[in-house]
């Protein structure tokens, strides 16, 4: 980045958007339906440099509800309820055409590519659309699927989503032998 002036390490172009995201799953994933109220969004901005009304514009966190702000995650791996959860996040299924203003928009529309059946095709128009914030995405999902609990069904997503990546990479290293 540059040196000097205000620059935007942590906003939708930069990792905070996507730590923000993952810390909250993490931190809360016995939570069932994660709402964080104001001192846990302080917290989680002080740490990560982000801002509320960022994460809001983003669409990572819900409007508030009297102070708490929904985290706006997969609950479900369902193909209906992951459409659902694109149109909440202002993101349309195809990806060739979708907004991408964070990871966590990658890591979401590649959760519906899984479910979709079409994963490899996503991530490399993804790749090329957005490398940075595919490659973010994909060190998010290798963390959820480590580190989320087994019956976590964002957990099943992420690691169907590393499962892609990794066959992609092998695809990749033997079209280049």
């Amino acid at each position: 980045g540059k040196r000097g002036g205000r620059h935007r390490q942590f906003g939708g172009d930069g990792p905070g958007a996507g730590r923000f995201y993952m810390l909250s799953r993490l931190f809360f994933a016995e939570a069932g339906d994660i709402r964080l109220d104001g001192s846990a969004v302080g917290l989680l901005q002080i740490g990560l440099g982000v801002r509320h009304d960022e994460m809001t514009e983003l669409r990572i966190l819900g409007k508030p509800v009297k102070g708490v702000y929904p985290l706006l995650y997969p609950r479900v791996v369902g193909r209906w309820e992951l459409r659902r959860l694109l149109e909440k996040r202002g993101l349309v299924e195809d990806p060739g055409k979708a907004v991408i203003r964070s990871s966590v928009d990658v890591l979401h529309l590649l959760y519906y590519a899984v479910v979709a059946g079409r994963a490899a095709e996503a991530l490399e128009t993804l790749r090329a659309r957005a490398p940075g914030h595919t490659e973010e995405a994909l060190a998010i999902a290798r963390t959820l699927c480590k580190l989320l609990p087994g019956d976590d069904p964002e957990k099943t997503l992420a690691c169907r989503v590393v499962q892609v990546q990794e066959g992609s990479t092998l695809d990749r290293w033997l079209a280049r032998r």
